[in-house]
């Protein structure tokens, strides 16, 4: 009984997890998608002071968008539980 408790915890965590790694890669699949938009238009510019607008604005969204769109506390705290769990000694529950 106490054995299942923990193999569906850490089933549950795994999961969790998995499920977060998922967030993350589809982050960063968009944030591809929207910086080769302004890779295109930096190609596609002749003037070099909107090349240069272009190349902030692809910083700013490389700062304020992807960053928090990560969800890196939600990893954090799936590591957290994983980690938790596996200290558990066998029959400790």
């Amino acid at each position: 009984m106490q054995n299942d408790l923990l193999t569906r915890r850490a089933s549950y965590a795994v999961e969790n997890a998995d499920n977060h790694l998922n967030v993350v890669r589809l982050s960063l699949m968009r944030a591809l998608e929207e910086v080769g938009k302004y890779q295109r238009s930096f190609t596609d510019e002749t003037d070099l002071s909107r090349k240069a607008d272009l190349l902030n604005w692809t910083i700013n969204y490389l700062v304020t968008g992807i960053l928090p769109n990560l969800r890196i506390d939600l990893l954090a705290t799936s590591q957290a539980s994983l980690k938790t769990i596996a200290s558990i000694p066998d029959g400790a529950l």
